[in-house]
């Protein structure tokens, strides 16, 4: 496990407190050990008080302790494994003489060795502890500077500066305000290192050489100078750095960001230099929407570790105790206070880098956005970017002018909601958004008409009733002919579009054999359960006041033991699918002896879907089916299948039951509208920037 590679740790507590701190799997226990006693409140308790920074306790892994120069790699940590943080009281040993064992020293035993062992891992732990302890800045340590808190993150986290995360950051600045007694962060002695934070954040950094953007891409020859941002793009920087710390501080203590409350901090750091104003706070709201917003005395319609969300009206009705942050609530934890930091850092680096790289490439462009804050500003709002992709590789989409091809793009859009016939669409489409040829070809499908039959007088009058039941008092032509073809003993496919009345082709002539014959029955397979019980709701409606007992019910997954015994002995329509037949039903065929026994049709709905794999196996049940029906219960049962898509349904059909005859019925007599099939063929996209970290390059 390399160097670079980060891994995620779950770390408990005794209490059953527990956080996940994503490493670089060559750092070392020692490390993890740092940064707890740095970020998590129950290390930061164990760890004593700030004079002694000294974090007393142990991490152990399946009941071993660990050595503070194990690296994280070496350990085996799967998924749902933590380490265990164990505090321990440290006591002062008594400084007794050493004793003069010069002579007759005797042999070392093995227990002996154990505790020396232990004791020397102890004053290692403890003498680099106090190496930290010695810092009288009050800092972490640099070797914290790799790491993330709450979310997993890339090295090379350092757009803005790398003392971001150095000793002196904004993250050790937020923990050392915290742990003073009155927690305010903007008294005088706070104020003064706030902005000296924010000084060192004003540049706009290249996310892989970590050098400013507008050095880099040599718009200034000067090598001398290590920034060239101009004095608004600082800023603008400075202010989103202000208000991304100001909003962590107040997520802790569980206070919330008023207007009044951003006035008086940025009064306060005035004095001491910082040179960003609300007006910068309110260029951020137009910039990023996403990141800083305001709202109108109710911040909870948006996530807080998504934007920083300034509560912008109403503030002096709210009384004193709605805005104390100790009326019994908890504030956000540390951890993920710093996670919603760096994520709302990196969201407002990625439209910010993206933006001026933009701007710079145009910069030479006659039709070129001035790189200022009005032209940063126009950009966005005429939609001219849009920002996509991953930290380091930002992904630009843009507009070449205001009068550019997406903008006439955008005048062409419809949005009437007017009614069209289908032929007037079209040449709408032709005139509107298909200007520029995309309509390939347009197929005219002609209206049909439906062709009507009677219904035919060979079925009795129990099933002509149960038609006029539905509504049903002539059919369609495919209908009349595939209903007299199955009760001529001849098996069946019906290949018609979609929502012919392909359900009435077979569900007739079995409604006409179960009432003529009280023990015959049928077997239907569906290849899906919802189709089977669209089925079962069919019947029952055709059978609502039909005199002649038949016993419908689907036997699937789904069904219930009981529900199984019943059907097994009192059904004579059984709704199934492939599956259940293979599985519960040829296995055990002398509990469906009777069934097997009276077997007059098997219908096979959506016989397209059997195709491949699938379609090889359920050919192989319905052979096993045939065979048993044929040798073992000495039926013959008819069969009937129902298609829309199939291109050869004849043959498909023929081979999948292993049928010797087989009689097509697709002469659709359902009726349909005209359809109008247009071929498409969409035109190339805007033009888009692609930024990766080391060059600029342009795509069409």
């Amino acid at each position: 496990m390399g160097e670079e590679e980060e891994r995620e740790i779950e770390v408990r507590a005794l209490n059953g407190e527990s956080t996940k701190i994503w490493m670089p799997a060559g750092k070392c226990v020692k490390d993890l050990k740092q940064l707890l006693a740095l970020t998590w409140p129950p290390a930061i308790a164990a760890a004593g008080t700030a004079a002694s920074s000294t974090p007393n306790f142990h991490l152990f892994f399946k009941g071993v302790k660990l050595s503070l120069q194990s690296h994280l790699g070496s350990l085996d940590i799967q998924q749902g494994q933590f380490l265990v943080l164990v505090p321990f009281i440290k006591k002062d040993r008594p400084q007794n003489p050493k004793p003069d064992f010069s002579t007759n020293v005797p042999k070392q035993s093995s227990t002996s060795t154990f505790a020396d062992s232990a004791h020397s891992d102890m004053m290692q732990e403890f003498s680099s502890l106090f190496e930290r302890s010695g810092d009288t800045s009050g800092q972490p340590h640099r070797e914290t500077e790799n790491f993330d808190f709450g979310h997993k993150r890339k090295r090379d986290f350092d757009n803005f500066s790398d003392s971001c995360v150095d000793t002196g950051g904004p993250y050790a600045f937020v923990w050392s305000v915290l742990q003073t007694p009155n927690k305010r962060i903007i008294e005088e002695q706070n104020s003064e290192k706030f902005v000296e934070i924010l000084n060192s954040l004003n540049c706009l950094k290249n996310p892989r050489s970590g050098k400013c953007m507008f050095f880099a891409a040599e718009v200034c020859k000067n090598k001398m100078v290590s920034c060239m941002c101009p004095l608004w793009l600082k800023r603008i920087i400075q202010a989103f750095s202000f208000l991304n710390i100001f909003s962590a501080f107040c997520q802790v203590q569980r206070e919330e960001i008023t207007l009044a409350k951003l006035k008086e901090a940025l009064t306060q750091l005035g004095k001491f230099g910082c040179q960003a104003s609300f007006e910068d706070i309110k260029h951020l709201c137009v910039l990023c929407p996403k990141v800083v917003s305001f709202a109108n005395n109710d911040p909870t319609h948006i996530n807080p570790a998504d934007a920083v969300v300034i509560i912008s009206s109403g503030n002096e009705e709210r009384t004193e105790t709605e805005n104390n942050p100790a009326n019994g609530q908890k504030g956000m934890s540390l951890s993920k206070a710093f996670s919603a930091m760096r994520k709302r850092e990196r969201s407002f680096k990625s439209i910010l880098q993206g933006a001026a790289k933009f701007l710079m490439s145009k910069s030479g462009n006659e039709n070129a956005v001035p790189l200022s804050l009005k032209g940063l500003i126009k950009l966005i709002n005429e939609g001219g970017t849009k920002v996509s992709g991953k930290e380091g590789h930002t992904k630009v989409t843009f507009c070449q002018s205001p009068t550019s091809s997406s903008h006439a793009f955008r005048q062409r859009c419809c949005r009437e909601t007017n009614h069209l016939l289908p032929l007037a669409m079209i040449q709408h489409l032709r005139e509107g958004i298909g200007s520029k040829g995309q309509m390939m070809h347009v197929e005219d499908i002609g209206a049909k008409k439906a062709i009507y039959a009677e219904v035919p007088s060979d079925l009795s009058d129990r099933t002509k009733s149960a038609l006029k039941c539905m509504g049903i008092t002539k059919l369609y032509s495919h209908q009349a002919e595939s209903i007299l073809a199955s009760l001529a003993h001849k098996n069946v496919v019906v290949s018609t579009t979609t929502s012919s009345g392909k359900s009435l082709c077979y569900n007739v002539p079995v409604l006409e054999v179960l009432s003529q014959n009280l023990s015959s029955c049928a077997l239907y397979l569906f290849p899906t359960k919802a189709l089977a019980q669209d089925q079962l709701r069919a019947w029952l409606a055709m059978t609502k006041e039909f005199d002649a007992s038949i016993n419908i019910g689907v036997y699937d997954g789904d069904t219930s033991q009981k529900d199984r015994i019943w059907l097994r002995d009192n059904s004579r329509l059984l709704i199934t699918n492939p599956d259940m037949l293979h599985m519960s039903i040829l296995p055990f065929h002398q509990q469906f002896s009777r069934i097997l026994t009276n077997l007059r049709f098997v219908v096979i709905d959506e016989a397209h879907v059997y195709k491949g794999a699938f379609g090889c196996h359920t050919a192989l049940i319905l052979r096993r089916l045939r065979r048993l029906c044929s040798h073992v219960y000495g039926s013959d049962p008819l069969f009937v299948f129902s298609t829309a898509t199939s291109a050869n349904p004849l043959e498909h059909c023929m081979e999948l039951a292993n049928l010797s005859t087989l009689e097509l019925i697709n002469n659709d007599g359902s009726p349909s509208a005209q359809k109008l099939f247009v071929l498409w063929n969409p035109a190339s996209c805007l033009r888009t920037v692609s930024f990766p970290p080391d060059g600029l390059v342009v795509s069409q």
